[in-house]
């Protein structure tokens, strides 16, 4: 099981087969008290009560989904033997029932940092009567299972010159390699990459646009994620995270967006036009009666500017990690997460999100901790290995720095990150 801030990934595998049987996915519960980590830290120090809420709104979903994919393989939840589960720390400790709280404050520090290995029945899963579940260890307030489980997928080779593992999500967790060393941040970069507040923003589920292009002559083009059957509606229903930063991204290269983010005039595009209460503009991408909605998809400038921040959030906690560790130049970099994934290299390269590399060294992993996960649970011996992980990383925590703030102004635009930012 995979636990995020905005979504849950349950696998149910075959453990004599080594074998994943079915996936189901679905939105955090959670987020009615909040769409990140903060929000719901802030709830339960306002009432203590919302953490066994929220304790029960994920427990009861991931038994929903547990269900549902069992019923697919036609085998009951009683006969699932062991369980894995990653997260992120709060998402962590509120499975575990323990208030998150000190993870809000300085020294941003877990209650626990091993590995809980527990009867599955103690956390509420409905599963076989007697067997476990392992919940992953965490290093720091904001590095959590997800981020080892992604690292128990990387080989010898990672540890060898100078690599970046990227997960780009509500938070963006990055673990720099360099010369065996590894050292990782997070940075707050808001909910927009996962669709969210974004004026026309979607999940990435059938039917989101995940890249937009401009062709030569100006037209606007874009490909959605297609349905599973071939007679499904194939009109789009919105944008997906990934949708929005390739969007933004033709938009630079087209001219229909400035490097500072301000959209052109209407009359550079004929797809351009006022926003109707007159503030700011608008891209048309999907009119209304090409759309699953009813209603024009659009990119809008303040989805621009939610862009621009979560850019700005990560590279600068980028550029502070390479610096703190004298890094000038990174050999490979490693796209982390479900988003991740749907990332176009040379889009995040264009507009500054990931230092400078050559396109073909930008790799997606998928969803690393979705597979970290599973090789702990068909090998026991991934278990110790993530708890000697959790012990070697180092945390480099950007809360409080005067250089994080700085440079967060200074990198709002979308431009492709310097060679070496601090020569």
């Amino acid at each position: 099981v995979v636990i995020g801030t905005s979504s849950i990934v349950v696998f149910l595998c075959d453990l004599a087969r080594g074998e994943i049987i079915a996936m189901h996915t679905a939105g955090n519960p959670q987020a009615i008290y909040g769409e990140d980590v903060v929000s719901r830290m802030t709830h339960i120090q306002q009432d203590p009560t919302a953490l066994a809420a929220m304790r029960k709104l994920l427990v009861d979903e991931i038994n929903r989904l547990v269900a549902e994919a069992c019923a697919q393989c036609e085998v009951t939840s009683r006969d699932i033997v062991d369980a894995v589960l990653v997260g992120n720390p709060t998402m962590q400790h509120i499975l575990l029932g323990v208030n998150p709280e000190s993870l809000g404050r300085g020294p941003y520090l877990p209650v626990w940092s091993e590995g809980a290995d527990v009867e599955a029945a103690a956390l509420g899963l409905d599963i076989a009567p007697r067997a476990r579940a392992f919940v992953f260890p965490m290093v720091s307030g904001y590095i959590g299972g997800d981020t080892l489980a992604a690292l128990l997928t990387r080989g010898a080779d990672f540890y060898r010159g100078t690599h970046l593992l990227v997960d780009v999500g509500t938070n963006g967790e990055v673990v720099l390699a360099h010369d065996g060393k590894l050292t990782a941040t997070s940075c707050a970069t808001g909910p927009v990459y996962e669709g969210a507040h974004i004026r026309c923003g979607v999940r990435a589920a059938p039917g989101a646009l995940e890249r937009v292009w401009v062709e030569p002559g100006g037209k606007i083009r874009w490909a959605a994620i297609p349905d599973d059957g071939e007679r499904g509606d194939r009109r789009p229903i919105g944008l997906c995270g990934s949708g929005v930063i390739s969007c933004v991204a033709a938009g630079v290269g087209a001219g229909l967006i400035g490097t500072d983010g301000a959209l052109a005039p209407p009359q550079a595009h004929r797809q351009l036009r006022a926003n109707p209460s007159g503030r700011s503009g608008e891209l048309v991408l999907v009119e209304a009666p090409f759309s699953r909605t009813g209603r024009d998809i659009v990119l809008t400038q303040q989805d621009v500017r939610a862009v621009q921040l979560g850019k700005s959030a990560l590279r600068c906690g980028i550029e502070i990690l390479l610096a703190q560790s004298g890094v000038t130049k990174v050999d490979r970099i490693y796209l982390a997460g479900t988003f991740g994934n749907h990332l176009d290299p040379v889009d995040i390269l264009s507009i500054g999100l990931v230092p400078p590399v050559p396109v073909e060294h930008v790799r997606s992993i998928g969803n690393a901790a979705g597979d970290g996960a599973r090789m702990a649970l068909f090998n026991r011996h991934h278990r110790s290995r993530a708890v000697s992980l959790a012990r070697r990383l180092d945390v480099l925590e950007l809360s409080g720095r005067a250089d994080f703030q700085e440079l967060f102004v200074t990198h709002t635009g979308l431009t492709p990150m310097a060679e070496n930012p601090f020569a």
